[in-house]
């Protein structure tokens, strides 16, 4: 099924919606639905609005609570392990969450 410009407009002029729901409602590929965005110039940029660039990421959200509670008892090594990233990233969160006064 072909993409209407109009109806994706109309859409994505609803708030945000993610790239699969678009692509199940006209019954087609998720890529097909960024094609369509691109060609159709409804955004500006790398990627389009989408639900999932807009909302904090729960692994994020995740990382920050596993940093708040277990920051004291571990290290920043053990913290990383257990979420899947780099120290380095996990020694960003805890010095911004220290900026604000979050973490002692």
């Amino acid at each position: 099924m072909k993409i209407q410009k109009e109806k994706l407009k109309e859409i994505l002029s609803h708030g945000p919606v993610s790239a699969t729901e678009i692509a199940k409602l006209f019954n087609c590929t998720t890529p097909a639905v960024y094609h369509a965005i691109k060609k159709c110039k409804i955004y500006e940029g790398r990627k389009p609005s989408v639900k999932s660039r807009q909302y904090p990421s729960t692994r994020v959200v995740k990382l920050i609570a596993d940093i708040l509670k277990n920051f004291s008892t571990s290290s920043i090594a053990d913290i990383a392990k257990n979420n899947n990233c780099t120290r380095e990233y996990v020694s960003q969160l805890a010095g911004q969450l220290r900026t604000e006064g979050l973490l002692k």
